[in-house]
């Protein structure tokens, strides 16, 4: 940064595992900065289990590649190995669920996935660690004294939280917590010192004005489905539901022709499902978003069509991805909830795209691959817990030959 203010990004992009020159290299975790010269900046990448050397292209020596059998990764099967707890008493739970992995969230323009679940509750309601671990970072607190104010201990992360204080304000008297005051004695910081341990069920803080705790498991960036960690008396016994299914050509305009009932598919074709999920003891009204989704293409008898042996289990919310340009190849233009402006939560869900592992690509149903003749088009979405929705999700179509095109 200049005297200025003004930035210039010498190394370095957005989180993620690629290495290069330059803003071509991804820092998944920087963790230190140490000046080795003059002109020699060395970055500490605990994501990549790496040291970064910073240095002008002229002034760089050869050096050997890094080992391609370090490949440093969150222990997902190890973290499972135990339930995971409730972020607020009693531990074992059940809450209100408020929020789920892989919602579309934020403006448009400024789309986002949200990483984690929201827990239910009241503002000043006491937060606990749900897990043992170590703070590893220097700047573990972010957010200090907004509704996202968050702490990340070990793997977990905890957002919308009074960091190490009361509901009041006031610091909690635990030396792991380092209050920062101003020149006047007004606090306006909160640290938590690095190497600090917390166990199961020590207080960390307290729920802010948003209501809700935000949980996330697994490293910045590349975060799990915290429900796939057996979260302790959660449970959802009833299926999504799928309000509508509408089909575009593609060029993105709607198909609205019929014959006998049927919607007429010709060539490549886009699908569009809005959909939601609730789970148990969730309020009236509240939706959440839809674990798997995909489709299915059956003969009129019931039977898959040719290549549907399978339903193609398109989308699916088991890890967020790191690309926010991401969430508009998952949801269509109006997806979101009410506090980003939208009048209801909705989610509308471009099924004939992917989202797998955090990753996502574009695609097409090709309807030419088919015989042309009448089918059933199955949308398939389904919750964590294995409830498919069997309402709605079955639309007519037929696939015009070759001498009948759609008119």
């Amino acid at each position: 940064m200049s005297v200025t203010g003004e930035l210039r990004t010498l190394a370095g992009s957005s989180p993620g595992f690629h290495d290069g020159d330059g803003v071509e290299a991804q820092f998944r975790s920087p963790a230190g900065l140490a000046l080795a010269a003059p002109g020699r900046l060395i970055v500490a990448d605990a994501g990549n289990a790496l040291l970064r050397l910073v240095v002008a292209r002229d002034r760089l020596e050869v050096r050997p590649p890094a080992s391609p059998l370090i490949a440093p990764q969150f222990d997902r099967e190890r973290f499972a190995l135990t339930p995971l707890l409730w972020p607020i008493a009693p531990m074992e739970g059940p809450f209100e669920v408020a929020g789920t992995s892989g919602e579309a969230r934020g403006v448009e323009g400024a789309e986002r996935f949200h990483a984690g679940i929201d827990v239910r509750a009241d503002e000043g309601t006491l937060v606990s660690a749900v897990r043992d671990g170590v703070v590893a970072s220097a700047m573990a607190v972010g957010g200090f004294g907004t509704l996202t104010e968050s702490v990340r201990i070990g793997p977990v992360a905890y957002v919308h939280i009074r960091v190490g204080r009361s509901k009041s304000g006031e610091p909690f008297a635990d030396a792991r917590f380092a209050p920062v005051y101003d020149p006047d004695g007004t606090l306006v910081g909160m640290r938590v010192k690095r190497g600090a341990r917390f166990t199961t069920g020590e207080i960390i803080g307290t729920v802010n004005g948003f209501n809700h705790v935000h949980l996330n498991v697994g490293w910045p960036g590349e975060e799990l489905n915290p429900l796939a960690f057996r979260l302790v008396h959660f449970e959802d016994h009833v299926p999504p539901t799928i309000r509508s299914v509408r089909l575009q050509d593609d060029q993105g305009k709607a198909l609205t022709e019929r014959r006998r009932g049927r919607f007429v598919l010709p060539g490549r074709v886009q699908i569009i499902v809005d959909a939601w999920d609730t789970a148990d003891g969730n309020k009236p009204g509240r939706r959440l978003g839809v674990y798997e989704l995909g489709y299915q293409v059956l003969e009129r008898d019931g039977t898959p069509a040719l290549g549907f042996e399978e339903p193609r289990r398109t989308l699916r919310f088991d890890r967020v991805a790191a690309d926010p340009a991401s969430v508009r190849t998952v949801y269509a233009p109006g997806s979101g909830i009410p506090f980003y402006g939208r009048r209801r939560t909705r989610f509308l869900y471009i099924v004939t795209n992917t989202f797998r592992n955090g990753i996502a690509s574009s695609g097409w149903w090709d309807t030419s691959l088919l015989a042309p003749g009448d089918y059933m088009l199955r949308i398939r979405a389904a919750d964590i817990s294995g409830n498919i929705a069997t309402a709605k999700r079955d639309v007519p179509v037929t696939i015009p030959g070759p001498t009948s095109p759609a008119r």
